[in-house]
């Protein structure tokens, strides 16, 4: 009999985690003018009123860093032509790279960083930040939204990168 209290394994949790389809997005911050950025499913609005934001980020990450020395960042929504780009940006790898120009352009004043190619990019200005023991939430204000290209997203689910098409009705 499963109690409350029992605790799951973590295996087991992404896997339960890995059955619900997700959007895939590249976050992304510049910071004393070196670019950091994280591929991230965690994408979702909770304001349409106001615009807004939420996502999740690992709490030593370098892109949250700089989320949080700048106060913006881009939500950078990916095409189903960019799987490769969603696997470069979920390796800590890519961190340690210097010049990540040729990924990424700014667009306005504010020099936030966007892909040079994506789906679409949100702009944000940071509201709030909840800190949890192996993970932030981060909220933001959308500033801006433009749209790049008009493609089918990219969706992950089973471990596996898929993409939407609509239903017969």
């Amino acid at each position: 009999m499963l109690t409350y209290t029992q605790l799951v394994e973590s295996s087991k949790f992404k896997d339960f985690m890995s059955q619900i389809p997700a959007n895939v997005a590249v976050v992304a911050s510049s910071c004393n003018n070196e670019i950091q950025a994280c591929t991230i499913s965690s994408l979702t609005s909770y304001d349409v009123i106001n615009p807004s934001v939420i996502l999740v980020l690992q709490k030593y990450s370098r892109t949250l860093d700089a989320i949080r020395q700048t106060r913006t960042f881009s939500a950078n929504l990916l095409d189903l032509n960019q799987s490769s780009i969603s696997e470069h940006f979920s390796s800590r790898i890519h961190e340690d790279l210097q010049d990540k120009s040729e990924f990424f352009e700014s667009i306005g004043e504010l020099s936030i960083p966007s892909l040079k190619s994506c789906r679409a990019v949100s702009f944000c200005k940071l509201e709030s930040i909840i800190d949890l023991e192996n993970a932030a939430i981060v909220l933001g204000r959308v500033i801006g939204l433009f749209e790049k290209e008009n493609n089918r997203p990219l969706v992950y689910f089973d471990r596996k990168y898929f993409t939407l098409q609509a239903l017969e009705s």
